[in-house]
């Protein structure tokens, strides 16, 4: 049974791998190191460490289920898929990817193009999309015990985004709604007001220089999310040279500042609280203790790997640039 639950994890992240690789790709350049970079370096693996040890993820898995029932079914039909469905994903995997590409780029489309792969197993994959669905629904109008700390501005904004994932996920093909939510979810955000940004910039500091008026990367921020909307007229990525800098941009200076993100994410997801109830589901500590000791077992490992560690070396550094497929 062991084994059979490493090769499902294993597979899990494949199917990751090949969807990222086929979306954008990543080149590096080298990085000279000082004592500054080293030692950020050393923190940022320190955290990953800590965050990989079966305790951490144990609290991750429960406080997460804990946050809604809707939140607890989709991990558990993401769970529930047999492995050999895992299999026939990766395992044609780019003839779905060549049919996803052939048409708008939706949840609905994507669950298409895998189950005309994979038809033995549309019924796993339904209850992962009917799972993701209330999760969507429910998030629509209402905010998880995670976002409540925040803003009513944000608050709303959040349920604004999530009602556009919903129906994005459910759409076929372009559509004028579509494009005008999106639209109207911009101008929602741009017209918050400058207190509500700078209260969320000093409760979440690292999102300080993207959301805080005065933030560095403010205005960056704001001009993506402009360029984005050829992008939802359409479905596709028109502009993505144009995209590509600015996302470059916004992500390097995420990403030099890694070490406090994970620091600052540890700490949030250890302070969430775990339900009884969550504690007395069954499959809930199933998934939490697969997770933890998989997890625990391979994930040191692969992020000590020399390549990883590259990665991590340049994503502080800010010696990479992502291209956009």
């Amino acid at each position: 049974m062991s084994s059979i639950k490493a090769c499902r994890l294993a597979i899990v992240l494949l199917m990751c791998y090949v969807t990222w690789i086929h979306c954008i790709n990543i080149t590096t350049s080298d990085v000279t190191l000082n004592k500054k970079l080293t030692k950020q370096i050393a923190n940022i693996n320190k955290s990953i460490n800590t965050a990989l040890k079966p305790a951490f993820l144990t609290q991750l898995v429960q406080a997460a289920a804990s946050q809604d029932q809707t939140i607890r079914d989709t991990m558990a039909s993401v769970y529930d898929v047999p492995i050999t469905g895992l299999l026939c994903l990766v395992t044609n995997y780019k003839s779905i990817w060549s049919k996803i590409q052939s048409t708008a780029f939706t949840l609905e489309n994507v669950v298409s193009a895998a189950t005309s792969k994979c038809f033995l197993f549309t019924s796993a994959i339904n209850k992962i999309k009917t799972a993701t669905a209330a999760l969507t629904d429910k998030f629509s109008t209402s905010t998880p015990g995670l976002i409540t700390p925040l803003p009513a501005s944000f608050q709303k904004l959040v349920n604004g985004i999530v009602s556009f994932a919903r129906n994005w996920a459910g759409a076929t093909a372009p559509s004028d709604a579509l494009t005008a939510q999106y639209t109207a979810l911009v101008a929602e955000y741009k017209e918050i007001p400058p207190a509500d940004k700078k209260k969320v910039g000093n409760m979440i500091n690292w999102l300080k220089p993207f959301v805080a008026p005065k933030g560095g990367q403010s205005k960056n921020l704001q001009k993506t999310l402009d360029l984005l909307t050829p992008a939802v007229q359409s479905l596709s990525m028109p502009n993505s040279d144009q995209l590509q800098k600015l996302l470059n941009t916004l992500a390097k200076k995420l990403t030099s500042s890694c070490p406090g993100v994970a620091t600052w994410l540890i700490n949030k997801i250890n302070k969430l609280p775990v339900s009884a109830a969550t504690k007395a589901d069954s499959t809930v500590t199933k998934i939490a203790s697969n997770v933890a000791k998989y997890g625990g077992d391979y994930g040191p490992k692969f992020i000590n790997t020399a390549e990883i560690q590259k990665y991590i070396a340049a994503a502080i550094a800010k010696k990479y640039n992502i291209i956009l497929k």
